[in-house]
């Protein structure tokens, strides 16, 4: 500091003041002193602006400004210029509140000499370049230790990354997020740790109670597959809210997966309040939802209910109970619920080990096909037959398909037997006319998964290829229930195959929604009236007499061809022939058979098959 001139801004109004100190520092030994006098504060302000000042002997009372307001505005613009307080005896609290607040010193006016100014001066700096070593100082060791912190986090973050994949990734990782991204809601792994808890409370009061209540919308597929993904995720985000609006504060509202949610209800008194939060949230699931396109989609909840009083320890066991409950309640129709009893675990293990034994049916071909045929009474011959699956089971016999359809549409192996089944029927289809039997049509049912695949038309197209078919003699059949599930698909669909020649049949026509406008916008050839109304005309049911009346007439009006389905006595024949109805299929005639019989059947002449007396009768 000796070494170089200090420049000191001298800010005071009194000019004899200002002189005394510029004398008084301007014979300081060993220290060159350029004092700058400014009689006001704005004009020290300008100074200060301008740079290079190494220290302030300010004076607090000034024209322009007064006590500590001078000392903050100089500290404003020179933070780091130290500021030495020049005051009179009567201002010296003043001064002192002055350093208190960051200023190096105060001297007094009239007991000033130049050992103690210089010294002052000197001190004030001296202090101020500490301050400022110890703040670089402190600034530098704070910017390692988050350096060396953020080192060790990373060091931290790599070796728990490390640990996870050589243990257990997957599940670490999920238990490491609690939420899922997409809703919100808590995830898998936070309502595991949340039902343990439950569990364990349950363990120690005999008169606790909680519910599961798990959740699987019904239709998302179609939804997601129809309107795409942005759409669905909006669609699960809406469900996510209501769900939370239907439930008590203590509840919990978890995202399983997929379109899955489950909700534990905890502490509640019976089934009934685990009932009646199921309803509510039915209710209100059905209500549409509308997307940010503005789009209305509409969609419902099949809830499976379990509850703790069976004496659950683990999480997964009152969950997979829950989901037992909820299948069921697919299985009696969707959009219900259903509360879960212990039958249905033994149940549940018989439709797993049915599935394991049809996946094995599938591998070992275990399956062959039977026809029934299909008669009309105008030509008193048989006019074509269908095709109708049986599973040939290598203990149990021969399985009809009501057992086993379900688990395959659930599972999808529908799909790989689908596909046998219709190149199976095409393939005896030509068989039957390479051996110059007269052209049958052979009819073949279709499941909603296969109805949904992407490429049936492509996939039909290539059997009736490898197999030598002919698309004019196939008739694909399809329940009302999937015609009708999605309109716009459906129509697209069936008229892609109508181009290929290919005759369409609604099946089990009646049970469904399908109303005039609807059946003229499909590319259909034929309506199949469903067992039970004809099963009915026995009993003389006024309703489904009155129902076969207008399907008959209704295919009328539209030129379609109506066949009977389970036509098992003489009077049903009777009735449906008195409506217009002309071809028949059921146990009257002739039930389900081998390819063989079906050859020796058609062989036979018209009088043979036993409807000269009925075409006397009815023609």
């Amino acid at each position: 500091m000796e070494n170089r001139l200090i420049k000191v801004l001298l800010i005071e109004d009194d000019s004899a003041q200002a002189k005394l100190a510029q004398l008084i520092l301007s014979k300081a030994e060993g220290i060159k002193f350029n004092v700058q006098w400014a009689d006001t504060l704005s004009k020290g302000l300008v100074r200060l602006d301008a740079g290079d000042i190494d220290l302030v002997l300010l004076d607090l009372n000034l024209p322009d400004s007064k006590g500590m307001d001078s000392f903050e505005k100089i500290m404003a613009q020179a933070t780091n210029v130290p500021v030495i307080i020049v005051t009179g005896m009567d201002d010296e609290s003043l001064a002192v509140q002055a350093v208190k607040a960051g200023a190096q010193d105060y001297i007094i006016k009239g007991q000033v000499n130049s050992v103690h100014l210089v010294r002052s001066i000197r001190y004030a700096m001296l202090r101020k370049q500490a301050e400022e070593m110890l703040r670089s100082t402190n600034n530098d060791l704070e910017t390692r230790v988050i350096e060396r912190t953020e080192e060790l986090s990373r060091a931290n973050d790599l070796l728990k990354r490390e640990i996870a994949e050589r243990k257990w990734t997957e599940e670490q990782l999920m238990q490491s997020a609690f939420y899922d991204t997409l809703t919100g809601l808590p995830n898998r792994a936070l309502l595991m740790d949340r039902l343990r808890i439950l569990i364990r409370h349950a363990g120690r009061r005999e008169d606790y109670l909680f519910a599961v209540l798990f959740l699987d919308l019904d239709r998302f597929k179609v939804i997601n597959d129809s309107l795409g993904h942005i759409y669905g995720d909006q669609l699960l985000i809406a469900i996510a809210r209501r769900l939370e609006s239907c439930v008590r504060p203590g509840d919990t509202v978890a995202r399983f997966g997929g379109d899955e949610f489950v909700i534990l209800l905890d502490e509640i008194k019976d089934v009934n309040d685990a009932t009646i939060i199921s309803e509510r949230i039915e209710n209100e699931i059905k209500l549409p939802f509308t997307l940010e396109s503005g789009r209305q989609v509409f969609t419902s909840v099949s809830i499976g209910i379990a509850l703790s009083d069976i004496g659950y320890v683990r999480p997964e066991d009152i969950l997979r109970d829950a989901d037992t409950a909820m299948y069921r309640a697919k299985a009696l129709g969707k959009a219900r619920h259903v509360v879960f009893d212990t039958s249905m675990h033994s149940y549940a293990l018989a439709l797993l080990h049915l599935e394991a034994e049809l996946r094995r049916a599938v591998e070992n071909k275990e399956f062959l096909l039977h026809y029934q045929p299909i008669l009309s009474l105008d030509i008193e011959g048989i006019t074509g037959v269908e095709a109708l699956l049986r599973w040939q089971h290598p203990e149990r016999g021969l399985i009809y398909p009501k057992e086993f359809i379900p688990v395959a549409e659930e599972t999808g192996l529908i799909v790989p037997i689908g596909e046998w089944v219709l190149r199976t029927a095409c393939m005896q289809q030509k068989e039957w006319r390479d051996a110059g039997l007269p052209s049958l049509n052979m009819a073949v049912n279709l499941s909603a998964r296969q109805f949904e695949h992407k490429n049936l038309t492509g996939l039909i197209r290539d059997v009736l290829r490898e197999t030598g078919g002919f698309p004019q003699d196939l008739t694909l059949e399809i329940t009302e229930s999937i015609a009708m599930k999605d309109i716009d698909f459906s129509v697209k669909t069936l008229k892609e195959l109508r181009a290929m020649g290919i005759k369409i049949s609604i099946d089990d026509f009646g049970t469904g929604y399908s109303s005039l406008a609807y059946l003229q916008n499909f590319p259909i050839s034929n309506l199949k009236i469903e067992q039970s109304f004809v099963k009915d005309i026995q009993s003389e049911s006024d309703k489904s007499l009155r129902i076969i009346a207008a399907i008959i007439a209704m295919a009328g009006t539209l030129k379609l061809n109506v066949i009977a389905e389970g036509v098992e006595t003489e009077d049903q024949l009777e009735f449906l022939h008195s409506q217009g109805c002309v071809e028949i299929q059921g146990n009257l005639f002739s039930q389900p058979m081998i390819a063989s019989d079906i050859t020796k059947l058609v062989g036979k002449k018209r009088y043979e098959l036993g409807l000269v007396g009925k075409r006397q009768r009815y023609g």
